[in-house]
């Protein structure tokens, strides 16, 4: 499930469950949010701030909502793009932080490379796949 809206001007970004191939036993259960955008986010707050705001906002106050579709017990993944804090890095900072919640963190360009050997030349109708295959055509 994707973009589950909820009271209060809150949503959810992906609620996934792993089936086991003949799909009759749940494997695992997902929560995931994900923030990039399209620059490098130059942040005001520090690591801490911004690990606690975002843990709140985006996992806790949902948790409820969560539980009711996937039961009590679930991961908690959180996909991030480049952060920085007055014009320094500090993802890796802020990925340490979410580890001590038990949440885990996947730097945005992991997925982009691990989506980039499996994409191929046809035709798609997909935007977002189609602009990948033009991203991967140009780079080689």
């Amino acid at each position: 499930m994707e973009s589950i809206r909820l009271p209060r001007n809150k949503e959810i970004d992906f609620l996934a469950v792993k089936l086991s191939e003949d799909g009759k036993k749940v494997l695992e259960r997902l929560h995931i949010e994900v923030q990039v955008a399209n620059r490098f986010a130059n942040y005001v707050d520090s690591p801490q701030e911004i690990a606690k705001n975002y843990h709140k906002s985006k996992f806790l106050d949902v948790r409820p909502n969560v539980c009711q579709i996937l039961g009590s017990k679930y991961r908690m993944i959180e996909v991030r793009g480049k952060m920085a804090y007055r014009n320094n890095d500090i993802r890796e900072t802020y990925i340490k932080l979410r580890e001590k919640k038990n949440v885990e963190v996947i730097p945005f360009e992991k997925i982009l490379k691990e989506v980039q050997d499996q994409l191929i030349t046809n035709s798609q109708l997909n935007s977002a796949v189609q602009a990948l295959q033009l991203v991967k055509f140009q780079l080689g």
